[in-house]
């Protein structure tokens, strides 16, 4: 991307590999590692943004990961940070998937710190301190390691 303060421009010659689709930046999946998450050729990078004239656009923001369990919206992030405070966990992946009848199920994984041993209940039992019902994952799975992507962050796939 070409930078001019806080807009943005796609140069010309990657106009077929970084597109703008619904205001969310979509970038061709040539352009990124192997590990990322493909839809139809794209890398969705959850990146929002307003259009400054037909050329230059500015980030505005990200794509919520705010998940509707039973009728409420859940932010992913909070459960993840929930979990993370537990002492002896290391970290912590919170991830969704649909349910015909409460809309979605949250479900961990787990990673310790080296020598804890901490059970599903243990954590489930500090949720129960920390969130509401519906925010506490009803699958908790405890790993031996949680996939990193290339940069260090949390692979989402």
């Amino acid at each position: 991307l070409i930078s001019n303060g806080n807009t943005f421009r796609i140069p010309s010659r990657l106009s077929d590999k970084i597109i703008i689709k619904n205001d969310i930046i979509l970038v061709h999946h040539s352009l990124v590692s192997s590990s990322a998450k493909i839809v139809d050729g794209w890398f969705i990078t959850n990146d929002r943004v307003t259009w400054e004239d037909d050329l230059n656009f500015r980030i505005v923001g990200r794509i919520t990961e705010d998940i509707k369990v039973l009728g409420h919206l859940v932010s992913i992030r909070t459960v993840e940070a929930a979990i993370n405070d537990i002492v002896g966990v290391k970290m912590s992946k919170v991830t969704s998937k649909p349910h015909n009848i409460f809309g979605n199920l949250l479900s961990a994984e787990v990673e310790l710190h080296n020598g804890v041993l901490l059970t599903k209940i243990d954590i489930k039992s500090s949720l129960k301190l920390k969130l509401k019902d519906y925010e506490i994952p009803s699958k908790i799975e405890i790993v031996e390691q949680i996939n990193l992507t290339y940069s260090g962050k949390l692979s989402r796939t």
